[in-house]
């Protein structure tokens, strides 16, 4: 849902999202389990979306590092346990 919300272009929201489940099967020993899952990936998400922006200056995003934070923010309020 996060990826969706900031990345538009269906091709490029499921490349990022495809990225982001990658790292998370990579990194997975470093979860920690007394913290939200569902956290931990938007925060890696959020992540690897504000690394292609810099990277790739035709990334089809319109939002600031600011605004891609500031709807991971909203994420982090309404998350249901």
């Amino acid at each position: 849902g996060f990826i969706g919300s900031v990345v538009f272009e269906p091709h490029v929201r499921d490349d990022v999202f495809q990225e982001c489940a990658m790292i998370l099967w990579r990194q997975f020993d470093q979860y920690d389990v007394r913290q939200s899952f569902g956290a931990w990936a938007r925060g890696i998400a959020a992540n690897k979306i504000k690394q292609r922006r810099r990277e790739d200056g035709r990334f089809p995003i319109a939002f600031s590092p600011e605004t891609i934070q500031a709807v991971l923010d909203a994420f982090e309020r309404t998350e249901t346990s």
